[in-house]
């Protein structure tokens, strides 16, 4: 087949007027290589969303924390690092709350509890501490939670209102390993 004088041979290469071809990738390629990308965020928000959004149940979600039992001897040695307890409770109005707590040792887990709700650490070092108690029902309530260390009360909050909550989150001395030092061994 023939073509009319002026008009030029399909090369399978789009050349849009006004714009010189500069010799980039197809734009075939270009468009798949955008769709993938696209893909690839949509897979990774569905995930997000679907870790995210678990709801709430009487067992604990995540691992179960790791405690130090106390030592049994009469005093502790100078390399055992000392036994902290640490207390988190949870108050309310209403029977149930749904309580989200990040363990001392690592982890967090949700799970709807009986109120007053307490929960106890026996740990030997820890970097950040967090409660956080919801109203789960419609008509509101208060609710309010705490974090103690060692018996002392670091952190005390409450609220009130449909769909109440309260988080109280509490940030120790940083430790090396729990062995109080300050710093990493340098070396």
């Amino acid at each position: 087949m023939t073509l009319p004088p002026g008009v030029p041979a399909n090369t399978g290469t789009a050349i849009l007027p006004g714009r010189p071809n500069r010799g980039g990738p197809p734009v075939r390629v270009l468009v798949a290589a955008g769709a993938a990308l696209a893909g690839v965020l949509v897979l990774i928000a569905v995930a997000a969303v679907v870790l995210l959004n678990v709801p709430p149940d009487d067992k604990a979600v995540a691992q179960t924390p790791r405690t130090t039992p106390r030592s049994t001897s009469a005093s502790p040695s100078s390399t055992e690092p000392r036994v902290r307890e640490v207390v988190y409770k949870v108050t309310g109005s209403e029977p149930k709350v749904s309580v989200m707590i990040m363990h001392p040792d690592g982890g967090m887990s949700r799970k709807t509890v009986k109120t007053p709700w307490s929960e106890k650490f026996e740990v030997t070092g820890f970097t950040f501490l967090s409660v956080t108690g919801t109203i789960t029902g419609l008509e509101g309530g208060e609710v309010g939670c705490s974090i103690s260390v060692d018996g002392e009360v670091v952190q005390k909050r409450d609220s009130d209102g449909q769909f109440a909550s309260v988080s109280c989150q509490y940030q120790g001395t940083f430790s090396w390993n729990g062995y109080g030092s300050t710093a990493p061994p340098t070396g």
